[in-house]
C-alpha cells in the first residue's frame, strides 16, 4: 500500500469516485470571497488527487493547499511529483492520528495559518483505526466554521475475500490480522448512525451523512488486481515466488463474496468473471462550530 508509483498508475475507481464528489459537492461549500482560505487533503497518497482534481476544483483565492499522509514515501513522491505547483501546493507527513498533534508538522503549521478553513479526505480515513482521535484532531485543525467533506469506505467484498484468505490454511501465516485492515464500519449494522456519533463527540455539527455504492469497472483483469493488490497489506508479507498464486487465490475469493452484495452486484455480473470493483462508502458534510471540544 506505501507503492506511490504503482498507486497513482492504479488508482482509476479512486479518481473517478472523487471527480463524481467534487461535482457534486465542492461548490456547495462557503467559500470566502474577501478571505485567502487554507485547504487540507487527509491522506493524500501519492498527491495526485490533491494536485490534479481537488486543487483545479477549488477558487483561485486558495492561497494554500496542503496534502498530508502519514506515509512519507507518499509525501516525498508527492512533493517531487507536483514541486512546479508549490508554494500554493505543499505536503506534510503526520498521523492524523497522532495523540499529541500541535507537535507534529501538520499541527505547528496549522497554528501558522490559525486554522485551515475546509479539510477533505478522500478513501483515507477507513484506515485509521483510532477514529476518535482522527476525528478530533480533524476538527481542531479547522477555524470555527470551517467544513470539512469526508470520502470513506463503509463495505466491500474486497474485505470478506481478506477473511476468506485468512481462513486458507495456505495464505493464514500471512493474515493473521486481516480483521485489522477493515473499515471501522464495516460490521456496523447502521454505519451512518454509528459515524455521525463519533462526527457529533468530536463536535462537528453535520449537514450530510450518507451511505452510497460506487462501481468501476476495469478494462482487464490484470488492471482489476493490479488496483486491489496494491492496497493490499499482505502482499509484501508472501514470499515472492508465491504472489502470483495469492493473487489469483484472491481473485477468485473476491468473485464469490461478491454474492453477498446484491444492492451493489447484478446477477448478470455474479454469473461472469467480472472486472468492476465494489463498495459502499460513507460520505459526510460537516462543519465546526464555536468552540473546540475539550
Amino acid at each position: 500500500m506505501y507503492q506511490p508509483t504503482l498507486y497513482a498508475r492504479s488508482n482509476a475507481a479512486q479518481r473517478e469516485s472523487v471527480s463524481r464528489v467534487l461535482r457534486e459537492w465542492a461548490g456547495r461549500l462557503r467559500w470566502s470571497r474577501e478571505e485567502q482560505e487554507a485547504v487540507l487533503d487527509v491522506g493524500c497518497g501519492p498527491g495526485d488527487v490533491t494536485a490534479q482534481l481537488l486543487l483545479p476544483r477549488l477558487p483561485s483565492s486558495v492561497r494554500v493547499l496542503v496534502g498530508h499522509d502519514v506515509s512519507e514515501e507518499m509525501v516525498r513522491h508527492a512533493a517531487a511529483a507536483h514541486a512546479a505547483l508549490a508554494p500554493r501546493l505543499r505536503f506534510l507527513c503526520t498521523d492524523i492520528a497522532a495523540r499529541d498533534l500541535p507537535a507534529t508538522p501538520l499541527g505547528a503549521f496549522a497554528q501558522q495559518l490559525q486554522g485551515f478553513h475546509k479539510v477533505f479526505s478522500f478513501y483515507a480515513l477507513h484506515w485509521v483505526a483510532d477514529q476518535r482521535t482522527a476525528l478530533r484532531n480533524i476538527h481542531s485543525l479547522l477555524r470555527p466554521g470551517g467544513e470539512a467533506l469526508l470520502l470513506l469506505v463503509a463495505n466491500a467484498p474486497m474485505y470478506d475475500a481478506h477473511i476468506a484468505m485468512q481462513n486458507n490454511p495456505r495464505w493464514c501465516d500471512f493474515m493473521q490480522d486481516a480483521y485489522s485492515f477493515m473499515p471501522p464500519y464495516k460490521r456496523s449494522t447502521d454505519p451512518v448512525k454509528d459515524f455521525s456519533a463519533e462526527l457529533q463527540q468530536a463536535g462537528f455539527n453535520i449537514h450530510a451523512c450518507k451511505v452510497e455504492n460506487f462501481s468501476y469497472r476495469y478494462p482487464t483483469m490484470q488492471d482489476f488486481a493490479d488496483s486491489t493488490m496494491v492496497l493490499n497489506p499482505f502482499l509484501k508479507r508472501v514470499p515472492e515466488e508465491l504472489q502470483t498464486t495469492f493473487i489469483n487465490d484472491f481473485m477468485t475469493e473476491y468473485q464469490r463474496e461478491k454474492g453477498k452484495y446484491m444492492s451493489m452486484v447484478s446477477r448478470q455480473e455474479l454469473e461472469r468473471n467480472d472486472t468492476t470493483l465494489y463498495h459502499s462508502h460513507l460520505l459526510t458534510h460537516v462543519e465546526k462550530g464555536n468552540q473546540d471540544v475539550s
